[in-house]
């Protein structure tokens, strides 16, 4: 009976130091994370592309790659507007923590045959 005791007064603090450390590490949080989009509006013909350049900032704590990142994009009519990210594809390079990346290619949006004078959106 006292060995079964012990074992779980061990077990007890066993879990408590392990709680306690897992208490110490930090989430990782996306909101740390910014991108500054330095056209918001773009005009392009029927059947043409854009490219929305901008900036990334990362005060998340730790290092980050272009590659790290995944856009998601919404509020857009997907029979018209077609967007694709760039950002981290065609090259991958490391934004530090703390800084903010030079201007980069962000994102592209594809528009399909569409009525000239047409006006559509697209979230990030």
């Amino acid at each position: 009976m006292r060995k079964r005791t012990r074992y779980f007064i061990r077990m007890v603090f066993l879990f408590a130091a392990l709680g306690f450390a897992a208490a110490l590490v930090p989430p990782a949080s996306a909101d740390t994370v910014s991108l500054q989009i330095s056209n918001l509006s773009l005009t392009t013909t029927s059947c043409g592309t854009v490219t929305f350049v901008g900036t990334v900032t990362n005060d998340s704590g730790g290092d980050l790659l272009a590659s790290d990142f995944f856009l998601n994009f919404s509020g857009f009519d997907p029979t018209a507007v077609n967007p694709v990210q760039d950002l981290g594809v065609s090259s991958d390079f490391l934004i530090p923590s703390g800084t903010t990346s030079s201007i980069r290619d962000l994102f592209d949006v594809t528009l399909g045959p569409v009525v000239t004078g047409s006006v559509f959106t697209v979230q990030v």
